[in-house]
């Protein structure tokens, strides 16, 4: 930093699984995420609820840090439409055992997520397009093509992004505002508080 200010970095904790969460109207979660829960840990006594349940949250975590490893996947990865071969690469288990604990995940932590997941297949194949949370939106003009071409893996990918757009694209535009939130504060810009780069949902600044 220049002589006479510091660097202050400030991102946000896990705002996707917050969207996600939100989107999928799962309330388990959010208020898990509201209460300040460790949501990997959470994640991980439901795919493994046979281990140790008697133990408080801390003390599994210090005693299975293994077990919430292996959740992570599910928990930043289901919303991008995860699989059970990307979970498996990622160290989740075997492919046959990733392909039940997704199916478990989504059961027990993100309930509503394959209703939400319905609405957007419906309203991309019927209307074309997808809206954000904020209103923006996202055409998908090659889906006919694709399905007159038979090429069933593409549309599959497509949709797939389309899943995680409102949450993913959702989570962008709201960091978008917070930038504009801050540089516009009159408060920060009397502690000399200026924003001077950011990376993904981080924001850097000098104070």
């Amino acid at each position: 930093a220049p002589a006479g200010f510091g660097i202050m970095e400030a991102d946000w904790s896990q705002a996707e699984i917050w969207n996600m969460a939100y989107m999928s109207g799962s309330k388990e979660l959010l208020s898990v995420l509201e209460a300040g829960v460790d949501v990997h840990t959470w994640a991980g006594r439901k795919l493994w609820p046979e281990v140790d349940p008697d133990l408080s949250d801390y003390d599994w975590r210090d005693a299975h840090a293994d077990l919430r490893g292996k959740a992570k996947p599910f928990t930043f990865g289901v919303n991008y439409g995860l699989m059970a071969e990307g979970a498996s690469i990622r160290g989740a288990g075997t492919v046959e055992e990733c392909e039940d604990l997704i199916e478990l995940y989504i059961a027990e932590c993100v309930p509503g997520l394959p209703s939400y997941r319905k609405m957007i297949r419906r309203n991309v194949t019927e209307l074309g397009y997808q809206d954000n949370i904020f209103g923006r939106r996202r055409h998908a003009p090659n889906l006919q093509l694709l399905r007159a071409c038979g090429a069933q893996y593409e549309i599959d990918a497509l949709l797939r992004e389309f899943d995680n757009f409102p949450i993913q694209g959702g989570c962008s535009d709201m960091h978008g505002l917070a930038h504009i939130v801050t540089e516009a504060s009159e408060q920060l810009r009397e502690r000399r508080l200026f924003i001077v780069n950011a990376v993904h949902d981080s924001a850097v600044t000098e104070f």
